[in-house]
């Protein structure tokens, strides 16, 4: 079984994209995603619907984590 994992995206969707293809190259059959999908950048609906549509798991990041307690 080849799993891929990405991580750090931070709504940067043209990297999303590139790499979601590249991993479609390697017939791969798992992808995790470690976290960190938005928080910098201009695309954070796009990015989330590609990976809620590509990543068989998605885990918070430590972004997340952070933002949530310092609240």
């Amino acid at each position: 079984m080849k799993i891929a994992i990405i991580s750090d995206i931070h709504s940067n969707l043209e990297a999303l994209k590139a790499t979601l293809n590249d991993i479609k190259s390697r017939n791969v059959d798992k992808i995790i995603c470690l976290g960190d999908m938005i928080a910098k950048g201009v695309h954070p609906k796009q990015c989330i619907k590609l990976i809620r549509d590509n990543c068989d798991i998605v885990l918070q990041g430590n972004c997340y984590f952070f933002m949530l307690h310092q609240l």
